[in-house]
């Protein structure tokens, strides 16, 4: 994924569907956890912590990657932190405000998300991402 494939959409239909998106996305964390306590998720899929911080922020811890366990399995850890640093790129087009300091495929812990429906996300590939993670 690139720039380019996401920014031929308009900017005000991104930010639309950004808001869109992570509305959604804080309801689906919330019953993900709920299934996940219940034990009822696929293998491949991710364990969370799902935290609500304001009607505008929420955080998700993940303490297992789907995508990590997946690239593993077919020999691919090398798309792995990369694909991690996508977050950023997509916060930033879709208008979404975006931070994280950890993530699995950098071999942290955990990857500590914190989404804002409304706020700032900085796309600066040319800063480099060995401190934002």
């Amino acid at each position: 994924m690139n720039e380019r494939m996401i920014t031929i959409i308009p900017r005000g239909l991104l930010h639309l569907a950004g808001k869109s998106y992570i509305n959604g996305f804080k309801k689906k964390a919330a019953m993900h956890a709920e299934r996940q306590l219940k034990k009822e998720l696929h293998p491949y899929d991710w364990q969370i912590a799902y935290r609500e911080v304001s009607d505008n922020t929420f955080e998700i811890d993940i303490t297992e990657c789907g995508l990590k366990k997946l690239a593993h399995d077919f020999d691919a850890d090398g798309l792995l932190p990369g694909i991690c640093r996508m977050d950023y790129m997509v916060s930033y087009l879709m208008g979404n405000g975006f931070e994280r300091t950890k993530t699995l495929g950098d071999g942290d812990d955990c990857c500590n998300c914190r989404y804002h429906r409304e706020g700032l996300c900085a796309w600066s590939p040319e800063k480099g991402f060995e401190g934002r993670r």
